[in-house]
């Protein structure tokens, strides 16, 4: 359980970098041809290399030539196919969700949604692309989040959807919407409902479901914060807040 801990408090760090602002109609600055066909060159010749000596360092190298091009779509569809790719490692998935991240693209969204439902039951894959998604700045992706987290939110039986839930619940938290607040409260209803007398004390079993109910909330009222700025420990302060605020509030 320790272990899980220090891995879900990570989360936050894994999609930090957003590069571009998509979703508030700022395009970013587009790389010139020149630029973008030389590192797809690289990375389709080193990506190749990487396959046939079986090499993951030298694949996860060959992802990172693609940075310099993240806004140009064929790097994207070039990062989709490898994320997509059920026999690639779950460190160069990964680093191919990062990076699809990165690019701030709302039409990297379905490619991220995909793969998630492909590998939803691979829990060192699913919760790194869900957070990944929190790198889009786009208002669509609150939707995408919540069909993700809300179905988990009361699976307290369930490590790895504690994980998935939590990691949802902190990409969220960089997503600095009206509907990202809106959002997060209305999922203490399934985090607080049912909620064990006394933590679940004498019965190990409830007690466990506990633990992993309070990762939950912690990683929901740590979303809040952030996106809020308001410092508020309870889940009722929260939802009487957000009933007094939420016809005024405006993200910062």
């Amino acid at each position: 359980m320790g272990q899980r801990r220090r891995w879900i408090a990570g989360l936050p760090i894994l999609g930090v970098f957003t590069g571009v602002a998509w979703g508030q109609g700022v395009g970013p600055a587009k790389p010139d041809e020149k630029t973008v066909k030389a590192a797809l060159d690289a990375f389709t010749k080193q990506y190749a290399e990487g396959q046939k000596s079986k090499d993951e360092a030298k694949r996860l190298e060959a992802l990172n030539l693609l940075s310099g091009a993240l806004t140009d779509q064929r790097a994207q569809d070039a990062l989709a196919k490898v994320l997509t790719t059920a026999s690639e490692t779950d460190g160069i998935k990964g680093r191919a969700a990062m990076l699809l991240g990165q690019s701030g693209n709302p039409k990297a969204i379905p490619v991220l949604v995909k793969a998630f439902a492909l590998y939803e039951k691979n829990p060192s894959v699913a919760p790194m692309i869900v957070s990944h998604l929190g790198s889009i700045n786009d208002k669509s992706v609150v939707k995408e989040l919540d069909k993700i987290i809300r179905p988990r939110a009361s699976r307290w039986d369930d490590a790895d959807s504690c994980g998935i839930a939590c990691a949802g619940m902190m990409a969220l938290g960089r997503l600095r919407f009206l509907e990202s607040v809106e959002t997060l409260i209305s999922l203490f209803d399934p985090v607080e409902k049912g909620k064990p007398k006394n933590k679940g004390q004498g019965d190990p079993i409830e007690q466990a479901k506990e633990q992993q109910r309070e990762l939950i909330e912690g990683a929901l009222i740590s979303s809040l914060k952030t996106i809020t700025a308001q410092e508020l420990d309870k889940p009722e302060d929260w939802m009487k807040w957000w009933g007094e605020n939420k016809k005024t509030w405006k993200p910062q």
